[in-house]
C-alpha cells in the first residue's frame, strides 16, 4: 500500500463518528418529490447564498446551521459557501466515508494485477471488515481499506512493471506481498454453522536478507500496512515507527503520521473508546505537526485528526467550541470539516444514525447544558416536537423580537394558541427581502387556513405566488395550502397537477434526484416533471364521484397526466357500468392515447352488450396501466401492452394508491374537500365501496373473462390471448383471496375450449 494523497486516505476516519456502513436493497422505482423533507431545492448553492425558501424542521442540520447564519445576520462568506456546498454535494451523492465504497478502485487494481503473467487471478476483494472477531459484530462492518489504498497500489504496480518487466520476480514478489496486505481488508470469514471466524490470513513475508534497499523498504511498509488492516494496531505502530527511523525509506516522512493513525484506529474502533490509545495518538499527531520537516498536507490531515480525537475525549467542550466557531464565522480553513464534525456530533447526541429507520424525536435535554450555545439551541428547538420547545421558541422571540426566533416560534404554533395571533401579525410584517420571508409567510398561512381566515389567507397566497422565482418545494407548499381554500371544483382543479421538485429512485431517503449532477450545475431552480400531487390524487380517487370527474377540465394538464386521468375515468366507468360516462370518455381517451385508439374505436362501434363487455375487459388486460385511479407522483414506467416485472400493473383490492408507504415523500392526510356537498361525497363513498368489493385488477379481469366464456354464441377470436394474459396476471399484480382460484378456472377453460391454440400452448401454469 502506498500513499498518494494523505487527505484522501484519512477520509474514512476523519469525517464520521460511526464507521459502520448501511446497506439497502432494491429494486427502487422513480419517485416524484413535490417538496423536499431533508434538504432545500437544487442547486444547493442558492441556499448557501441565502435563498432559503421555506425551512422545514426535518432539514438536515447542516442546512439549518446555514439558515441560522443567514437569519442571524452573519451570512456565509464566499469561501464558506463554497466549502459547505461541497459538504452537501458529497452527502447528497452518498459520498460520505461511512457509506462510501472502493469498488471502482478495487476493480482497477484487480484489472492491472490480473494482467500479469504467471499470477493466479483474483475475482473480488472485500474492503469492509467487522470491528472485532466476535459473533456480535459479525454483521457490522466498517470501511477498512479505502479507495486510495487500491489507487496507490495500482500506480505502484505500473511503475514496477515499467521498471522491472511484467514477468519479473521483483513484480511477482511485490504483488504477492500486496495480496497479503489486501487479504486483511475484509478479514477472516465468519462461519455461521461453527459460530466462529476463520483464522486471520497470513501477513506478508519479510524481504530476503540479500534484497536491495528499495525492496526492503517496500516490504517493511507492506508489513506495517497489513498489521494495520489486520487490527494489530500496536504492532503496526511499531512497524511504522521503524520505517520512520529509516531515512533512506521513501515512506519515512509519512510513517509517524501513520503510526498515529494506528493508535487512533485502536482507540476509536471499540464501542467504548480506548482513551489511552486516543491520547497516544494525540501526542503523536502533535509531534507530527510540530516537526518542521512535515509537509503542509500531512500537517493539515494531522490537525483534522486532532479534532477527531477531541470529539471523543472532550465531547461537550468540543461541541461548544465548534458551535461558537461556526456561528461567528471568520477565517476558518477547516470550515467544511467543522460543519461535518458539528452536525455528526449533534446526530450522536440526538441518537440519530444513517441505518436507523426509527429515529427518536429530538429533545431539548439531549444536549448537555455545558455544551449548549445559541446555535445549538436554535437547531434543537426547530427540530423538537416537545411542547417545551414551542414555549421556549415563543419566549426567545418575545425576548429578542428577532426574525431568527420568530421562525421556530411560528413553525410550531397551532391555531388557537394564545400567541398565534401575534405571531401571524409579526410574520406578515417581515419584508419580502428577508431570507425568512417565505418561511414565516408559509407557517402564517397554515395558521390562517386552520383558523378559516380565508380573506387574509387568500391575500398571503396571492402575494407569494406573484413571485415567479419561487423554489419548487416552496411553491408546492403554498399550493398545498391554496387548495385547502378552494370552495369550488374550478378553484381546486388547476393545482391538481404541479411541477415537481425532482424525481429519484432513492431508497435511503437522501432525496437525491436521478440527474443530481446536471441539476446542481444549473443557473436556475431545478424543476422536475409535472405530476398529480398526492393530496389531489387522494381527493380525485376517493372523494369526487364519477359524474363530476367526467365533466372536469383537464386539457391544460401535461399529456402524461391527461392520459392517466382519462384512463382512470374510463376504467372506473367500465367497472361501475356507467355507460353514459364510458361513451363520453371513450373518444377523449382515444385521442389522447394513440396506442388505444384502434381498440377504443372498435369498442365505440360495437352494439352487442356481451361483445362490448369483452372488448372493455380485453382493453384492460392488454394494457396493465389501466386502473380506476389516477397515480400520485411518478407514473407507471412500463410501455403500453407490457407487464411491469415488479407488479406495477392494474390495481389492488385495497383501493386507491397513495404515498403513505413512501420512504422519501411526505405523508399526506386524506381530508374531505369542502367544495363537494354531502350528496356528492356520499355518492363517491358508495362508488369507492363498490370498486373495493370487486377485488384486485386480476380478479376483476378473470371474473369477466370467465363469465364471457359462458355466454351463448360465437366468441371473439382474441379470447385465448386474453385468457393467457389474465391467467398470468396474478404473478405480476395485486391479488386477493379469490384470484388464484379464478386463475386456475380460467386455465382449465382455456385448455378445454381451445386445446390447439398457440396461446393455450404458451399457458403452462396458473398463478
Amino acid at each position: 500500500m502506498r500513499i498518494a494523497k494523505v487527505g484522501v486516505m484519512i477520509a474514512a476516519l476523519s469525517l464520521c463518528l460511526s464507521p459502520f456502513k448501511a446497506y439497502s436493497c432494491g429494486p427502487f422505482f422513480d419517485e416524484t418529490v413535490f417538496s423536499y423533507q431533508f434538504h432545500p431545492d437544487i442547486p444547493l448553492k442558492f441556499f448557501a447564498d441565502g435563498k432559503l425558501g421555506v425551512l422545514e424542521p426535518s432539514f438536515a442540520r447542516s442546512y439549518l446551521f446555514a439558515a441560522y447564519r443567514e437569519l442571524s445576520g452573519k451570512a456565509l462568506t464566499p469561501a464558506e459557501r463554497t466549502s459547505i456546498v461541497k459538504v452537501w454535494e458529497t452527502r447528497m451523492t452518498n459520498g460520505d466515508a461511512y457509506v462510501g465504497d472502493a469498488g471502482t478502485a478495487v476493480d482497477k487494481w484487480l484489472g492491472e494485477r490480473n494482467k500479469l503473467p504467471g499470477i493466479k487471478k483474483i475475482d473480488r476483494l472485500s474492503t469492509d471488515r467487522s470491528p472485532s472477531l466476535s459473533e456480535e459484530d459479525s454483521t457490522n462492518t466498517y470501511l477498512n481499506c479505502p479507495s486510495d489504498a487500491f489507487q496507490s497500489a495500482t500506480t505502484a504496480l505500473k511503475e514496477k512493471v515499467t521498471k522491472y518487466g511484467a514477468g519479473s520476480s521483483a513484480v511477482k514478489d511485490w504483488v504477492a506481498a500486496q495480496d497479503a496486505v489486501f487479504s486483511h481488508c475484509g478479514g477472516p470469514d465468519y462461519k455461521w454453522d461453527a459460530k466462529k471466524y476463520d483464522p486471520e490470513p497470513p501477513l506478508p513475508v519479510g524481504a530476503p536478507a540479500n534484497a536491495d534497499a528499495a525492496t526492503k523498504a517496500d516490504r517493511a511498509y507492506q508489513i506495517a500496512s497489513a498489521n494495520f488492516y489486520a487490527q494489530k494496531f500496536d504492532q503496526a505502530a511499531k512497524e511504522f515507527d521503524a520505517v520512520a527511523k529509516d531515512e533512506s525509506s521513501p515512506y519515512h516522512s509519512i510513517a509517524p503520521y501513520l503510526a498515529a493513525r494506528c493508535m487512533l484506529r485502536k482507540g476509536s474502533l471499540p464501542k467504548k473508546y480506548d482513551i489511552s490509545a486516543l491520547q497516544n495518538a494525540q501526542q503523536r499527531l502533535k509531534a507530527v505537526i510540530n516537526d518542521a520537516k512535515t509537509s503542509a498536507e500531512i500537517k493539515d490531515s494531522a490537525t483534522k485528526l486532532l479534532s477527531f480525537i477531541a470529539i471523543r475525549e472532550t465531547p461537550e467542550a468540543t461541541l461548544k467550541e465548534l458551535s461558537n466557531r461556526l456561528a461567528n464565522g471568520g477565517v476558518n480553513n477547516n470550515f467544511g470539516q467543522d460543519v461535518i464534525d458539528y452536525t455528526i456530533m449533534l446526530d450522536k447526541y440526538f441518537g440519530w444514525s444513517v441505518d436507523n429507520e426509527e429515529q427518536e424525536p429530538v429533545k431539548l435535554a439531549q444536549i448537555p447544558k455545558s455544551a449548549q450555545t445559541d446555535l445549538t439551541e436554535w437547531i434543537t428547538v426547530v427540530q423538537s416536537v416537545e411542547p417545551t420547545a414551542e414555549q421556549l421558541a415563543v419566549h426567545k422571540w418575545n425576548e429578542t423580537k428577532s426574525t431568527l426566533w420568530l421562525v421556530p416560534a411560528i413553525m410550531h404554533a397551532k391555531a388557537g394558541d394564545k400567541d398565534s395571533a401575534a405571531l401571524i401579525d409579526a410574520a406578515l410584517k417581515v419584508d419580502a427581502s428577508s431570507p425568512a420571508y417565505l418561511t414565516v409567510r408559509y407557517y402564517a398561512l397554515k395558521l390562517l387556513v386552520d383558523l378559516k381566515d380565508s380573506p387574509r389567507a387568500h391575500k398571503v397566497v396571492s402575494e407569494v405566488l406573484a413571485n415567479k422565482d419561487l423554489p419548487p418545494s416552496s411553491l408546492n407548499l403554498f399550493l398545498d395550502q391554496k387548495v385547502r381554500l378552494a370552495t369550488t371544483l374550478a378553484e381546486y382543479w388547476p393545482d391538481a397537477v404541479r411541477v415537481s421538485s425532482g424525481a429519484m429512485n432513492d431508497s435511503a431517503g437522501i432525496e437525491t434526484p436521478d440527474d443530481f449532477d446536471k441539476a446542481e450545475a444549473k443557473s436556475s431552480w431545478y424543476v422536475g416533471p409535472s405530476a398529480f400531487s398526492p393530496a389531489a390524487a387522494n381527493v380525485i380517487n376517493e372523494f369526487i364521484p364519477l359524474n363530476v370527474l367526467a365533466t372536469a377540465a383537464w386539457s391544460n394538464w401535461a399529456l402524461a397526466q391527461r392520459r392517466d386521468f382519462l384512463q382512470a375515468v374510463w376504467t372506473r366507468a367500465v367497472l361501475l357500468n356507467n355507460d353514459k360516462v364510458v361513451a363520453q370518455v371513450t373518444p377523449l381517451l382515444a385521442a389522447q392515447n394513440p396506442l388505444l385508439t384502434k381498440l377504443l374505436n372498435e369498442y365505440k362501434a360495437v352494439t352487442n352488450p356481451d361483445q362490448k363487455k369483452f372488448l372493455s375487459t380485453y382493453i384492460l388486460v392488454m394494457d396493465p396501466a389501466m386502473r380506476p385511479y389516477i397515480t400520485p407522483g411518478s407514473l407507471r414506467q412500463a410501455e403500453f401492452n407490457k407487464i411491469e416485472d415488479f407488479q406495477d400493473n392494474w390495481w389492488c383490492a385495497s383501493g386507491a394508491p397513495s404515498n403513505q408507504d413512501s420512504d422519501t415523500t411526505k405523508k399526506v392526510a386524506k381530508t374531505k374537500p369542502t367544495f363537494l356537498n354531502a350528496a356528492q361525497l356520499a355518492q363517491a363513498a358508495a362508488e369507492d365501496k363498490r370498486l373495493v368489493a370487486m377485488g384486485s385488477g386480476p380478479t376483476y379481469i378473470l371474473t369477466e373473462l370467465i363469465a364471457y366464456t359462458k355466454k351463448p354464441g360465437a366468441k371473439d377470436k382474441r379470447l385465448p390471448e386474453a385468457l393467457y394474459h389474465a391467467i398470468r396476471s396474478p404473478k405480476f399484480a395485486c391479488t386477493d383471496k379469490t384470484t388464484t382460484a379464478l386463475s386456475k378456472a380460467a386455465f382449465q377453460i382455456l385448455h378445454k375450449e381451445f386445446p390447439h391454440n398457440p396461446w393455450t400452448d404458451k399457458t403452462q401454469y396458473w398463478y
